[in-house]
């Protein structure tokens, strides 16, 4: 596994994963961490050490009494910038660099069944504030 310093694309694909799952879920132990690892050339224990790096800078989680590790890099928090309030942003710039990483079109890559989507034209949605 790489030893070297996160890259910007690590950090971007780590952060998407962290923003689509419950923090509790990120353990080494997990399947997808450790596919994820092997993807972008990482531990699962160095996947969940960044998820704690960037909870770090995670306003809600600070405000739930979880403060996150403290050794973020100053690339963390230029990556945590970019995306905070951009979220559709962060998921399609995650989506290419994962489908790159996977050797698919980004069509191929995504894993939303696009001939699956409800039909109709209203939905329910519930937003909490």
């Amino acid at each position: 596994m790489n030893n070297n310093n996160w890259t910007e694309e690590q950090i971007t694909i780590v952060l998407y994963e962290y923003c689509r799952r419950p923090f509790g879920q990120f353990s080494g132990t997990k399947q997808f961490l450790k596919d994820l690892g092997a993807l972008i050339g990482r531990t699962p224990g160095a996947i969940v050490r960044k998820v704690g790096n960037l909870a770090n800078l995670d306003p809600q989680m600070r405000a739930r009494g979880v403060g996150g590790l403290a050794h973020i890099s100053k690339l963390d928090k230029v990556v945590w910038d970019r995306y905070f309030g951009h979220w559709n942003q962060l998921a399609y710039d995650a989506e290419v660099l994962l489908a790159r990483l996977k050797n698919k079109e980004l069509e191929q890559s995504v894993e939303i069944d696009l001939n699956n989507l409800p039909v109709g034209l209203d939905r329910k949605q519930e937003v909490k504030r």
